[in-house]
């Protein structure tokens, strides 16, 4: 916005000096069209960055929405997307001893008291004793 307020103040003193005729019609022209081009030039960038910020708003408020909602989330999942929720809250793995029905290592994630997590593991849980069978 800095660069193109100063834009608009030296369009306004090259109309001044050439209203003042300190400035030729030739030189007028020449500045008036650069000034133009720049500010044109500004204001293209700044709508693409306006663009930009719809859309990291865009994404930041449907990853609101998945984080709260995120137990439906799992439940309304294709078979792929459970496995990237899994992988992108446990990339090391989860590895379940069956015959001490419990997690071989401890992942920080596991003490996060929240609903989601427990969906997660009753998932997990199930999906490898009916594999088991």
């Amino acid at each position: 916005m800095r660069r193109l307020d100063d834009q608009q103040a030296l369009n306004r003193q090259t109309i001044e000096a050439r209203v003042r005729g300190t400035l030729s019609q030739a030189d007028f022209e020449t500045l008036k069209a650069s000034i133009e081009a720049e500010m044109a030039r500004i204001q293209e960038q700044i709508k693409a960055l306006d663009s930009q910020v719809c859309t990291m708003e865009a994404l930041v408020k449907q990853t609101e929405r998945e984080v709260i909602n995120f137990g439906e989330s799992w439940k309304q999942a294709t078979g792929r997307r459970k496995r990237e929720i899994q992988t992108a809250l446990f990339p090391e793995g989860l590895v379940y001893d069956q015959r001490h029905l419990f997690l071989n290592h401890f992942n920080h994630l596991l003490v996060i008291d929240t609903p989601f997590m427990l969906t997660i593991l009753r998932a997990l849980v199930s999906r490898r004793f009916t594999a088991a069978v």
